[in-house]
């Protein structure tokens, strides 16, 4: 007997673990649990510098960022820039904003067109002033740069 209920425990369990996940699942289906996971992030994404081509005519470098960004580090906040299309050359940069000095953003690619980075990875302190820089090489090797000053608020 012993034997018998060896060979199909296994098969009992899985019967069990299908029926309780059957029950636990909405009609919703999984749409109402992802959202619900996707609420304990904040996202901070600013696409306004997307609009614009560094082949546009009259391509105003200066427009490419806001003057300022302020952020909430919260638990799960991730701050993301879309810089304009058609660079062949990003550069990112972030520097605390009295002192001058660079902040390190290891996991972060500096050299891409979207700036993005999840804030509790980061050193970026609240309360702190920090300036962000962006610079953009078109085709012809031009190159344009902007700034903007990047607030962490204290969650």
């Amino acid at each position: 007997m012993a034997r018998v209920f060896a060979c199909f425990a296994p098969v009992i369990a899985c019967c069990l673990i299908v029926c309780l996940l059957a029950a636990g699942c909405s009609d919703d289906g999984y749409d109402p649990l992802i959202d619900e996971y996707n609420g304990n992030f904040t996202v901070v994404e600013d696409t306004e510098g997307s609009r614009y081509s560094v082949n546009d005519p009259g391509f105003d470098g200066t427009q490419m960022l806001r003057d300022l960004y302020t952020v909430s580090r919260r638990t799960m906040t991730v701050f993301s820039i879309v810089g304009p299309q058609d660079g062949t050359g990003y550069s990112w940069s972030v520097r605390e904003t009295v002192s001058g000095n660079p902040v390190t953003l290891r996991g972060v690619n500096l050299s891409a067109r979207t700036f993005s980075v999840y804030l509790p990875d980061t050193p970026l302190v609240p309360q702190t002033m920090y300036t962000l820089s962006l610079s953009v090489t078109n085709g012809a090797g031009a190159v344009y740069t902007d700034s903007a000053r990047l607030w962490i608020e204290a969650e």
